[in-house]
This record gives C-alpha cells, sequence and structure tokens, in this order.
C-alpha cells in the first residue's frame, strides 16, 4: 500500500475529531465551558472537524504528514504490510531505527490513525515514530478496514461495521503479541495510543495484555452517541444502538485496579468545542473510577497540528513520558 493522492483525497472527503486540557483535575466547571460552539464558526456541523479547520489548511497540513511520512520510509528499517488477518488492510508497520541493535530496543509504540473510522491510511501518519525511533524506540503502525465504502490505490475497500472494525483491532493487537514474542522483543515497555477515530481504538483496547506501561489517546472519540447522530459523519457509521453503547469508550471503564495502566489523554487547544468536551467527559470518569491519568491541552493546536507538536517536537510530553529513563 503506497502513498497515493487518493488517500489524502478520502481524507478530504471526511473530517476528523479530538480533544484535551491540561494534568488537573477535571472539574464539571470546564467541562460545561466547553460544551457550547465557538461563536465564530456557528454554521459548521459538530464534529466537521475539516470544515472548522478550513479545506485550504487543512489539506495543507494533510500534504505535510504525507510528504514527512514518505521521508520516514526512506530512512528507517521497516516491515511492512505485516499480515494480522486475511484482508488487504489487516495489516501493520513495523520500524526500526537501523542504528541501533534489536537486541537494544527500549520499547514499542503501537500507533492507530484516525479518519473518523471512513478513510486514510497508516502510510500517512509515519512521521509519528522518528523522535521515538531516534530514541530507540520501535514503532507500530496499525491498519484497519473502514466504516464506509472507500477507494484506496485504485481498490475498492469495502464497509465494514463498527464491531467489525472493533474486533479487526484486537486481532490486530493479538498478533502483535506473538510477533514480539516471535522476535525477542517480549516484555519491553509497550504503549497503545491513537489519533482521532484511532483514540477511540486506543480506548477501547487499553486492556489489552500486550500494553503493559501505557495508554496516550490523542484528540480522542470516547463517546458515539452525539457522533451518530450528526449527518455529515454519524449517517454513514451506520451505528446500532447497541454498538453506540457497546462501543463508547466511556460506557466500558471499569473501576481501577493494580494492573490498570496509566493513561495520558492530550487534546488541541484549538479543536472543537464538542471534541474537547468529548475527552473532558471521558477524563472525568477515568477519575471517578480512580485511574492514574493526566490531560493535557496543547495550546493552539487544531485537530491535526496536535500530532505535530507531540510527535516531532523532541520535548514534547508526550515523547518525554515514552522516552524517560
Amino acid at each position: 500500500m503506497s502513498l497515493q493522492p487518493v488517500s489524502l483525497i478520502v481524507a478530504l472527503s471526511l473530517v476528523f475529531a479530538a480533544s484535551i486540557q491540561a494534568s488537573e483535575p477535571v472539574t464539571q466547571e470546564k467541562t460545561r465551558m466547553h460544551s457550547s460552539h465557538i461563536g465564530n464558526k456557528p454554521d459548521v456541523e459538530d464534529y466537521d472537524t475539516l470544515n472548522y479547520i478550513g479545506l485550504d489548511k487543512a489539506k495543507q497540513q494533510l500534504s505535510v504528514f504525507q510528504d514527512k511520512s514518505k521521508g520516514v520510509y526512506d530512512k528507517y528499517l521497516y516491515k511492512k504490510n505485516v499480515p494480522y488477518g486475511l484482508g488487504p488492510r489487516e495489516t501493520f508497520d513495523h520500524f526500526h531505527n537501523p542504528t541501533f541493535n534489536h537486541k537494544d530496543t527500549r520499547g514499542v509504540f503501537i500507533f492507530i490513525h484516525g479518519g473518523y473510522w471512513q478513510g486514510e491510511v497508516k502510510e500517512s501518519y509515519a512521521f509519528i515514530a522518528e523522535q521515538l525511533l531516534a530514541k530507540n524506540i520501535d514503532v507500530m503502525l496499525i491498519e484497519y478496514d473502514l466504516t464506509k465504502e472507500n477507494v484506496v490505490d485504485g481498490k475498492t475497500i469495502p464497509r465494514v461495521s463498527m464491531t467489525a472494525l472493533v474486533n479487526q483491532v484486537g486481532r490486530a493487537l493479538d498478533t502483535l503479541q506473538a510477533y514480539m514474542q516471535d522476535n525477542n522483543m517480549s516484555g519491553l515497555p509497550t504503549y497503545l495510543s491513537g489519533h482521532s477515530a484511532g483514540g477511540h481504538l486506543a480506548a477501547l483496547w487499553k486492556d489489552h495484555p500486550v500494553v503493559n506501561s501505557a495508554v496516550l489517546p490523542i484528540s480522542g472519540l470516547f463517546n458515539l452517541s452525539p457522533i451518530a447522530a450528526t449527518k455529515k459523519i454519524g449517517a454513514a457509521l451506520q451505528l446500532s444502538d447497541n454498538e453506540i453503547v457497546k462501543l463508547s469508550p466511556i460506557n466500558n471503564i471499569h473501576p481501577a485496579n493494580k494492573s490498570s495502566l496509566p493513561i495520558y489523554i492530550y487534546y488541541g487547544g484549538d479543536e472543537q468545542p464538542e471534541l474537547k468536551e468529548q475527552t473532558l467527559n471521558y477524563a472525568g470518569k477515568l477519575q471517578e473510577h480512580d485511574y492514574r491519568m493526566t490531560v493535557t491541552e496543547v495550546g493552539g493546536a487544531n485537530h491535526f497540528e496536535i500530532l505535530t507538536s507531540l510527535f516531532t517536537e523532541p520535548d514534547s510530553d508526550l515523547i518525554k513520558r515514552i522516552t524517560k529513563d
């Protein structure tokens, strides 16, 4: 699967989503503060992140992601499209920095891309790996099927249900666990992260046994109910009432125990208000259940810029959390 203009067009035909606020207790006052629309864009439908940002600006940011990602494939050692299932998109990519010996790898960072579960490809997000690879952290990018029929690289990708998509990611994590065992990587610090729809998937699979260090949702979507009600994003998802309840991370939080991992949540200061509210509500629910967690607002960052801030700046909060000695 190569980087093609089609993947950008797919991305631009959809729209993304997100949320976040600093590492202090989440209060109901903050949640209310972020629940109303900012007055300067009242005509943009809820969760229509692309139009909220502006099409031209979003297109430019996505193009930069693709260009930077091509450089990562050129510079680093990788295994591409390792299968975890029978479908053409049931694959992951494994990146390693060839300047380090495999036996000295310090950890594994698993990343799930966004696209409102309806578009995008993992290849456009390889740029998130560079700073981690420089610190000898291997990176795994998970691909998955879509909840809307699309054409990617000239091939038609049939629609799958949200339930099937979620189960795919679970199989990917199962396969990664076996893959790491087969490649002498078992026991390494392993982190699970995702952006937007990927943040939703990371939150749903936060308790998977392959993850042993932390979960880091970025601008995630944690409650499917208000998204399902929208025309532009929600209608295409075709979510059943059962899926809305069962597959919303906010409904799947059990009291934390000694094996519960820390959860570090990020959102952009310039995200849509309803996306901020998603994060703040989820963070509040985690607090109620005694999770070790922080919620951090990345000031001045929109839904795409947050990835640049977190992954390309060597001293970002996320990079320091993953690479600390």
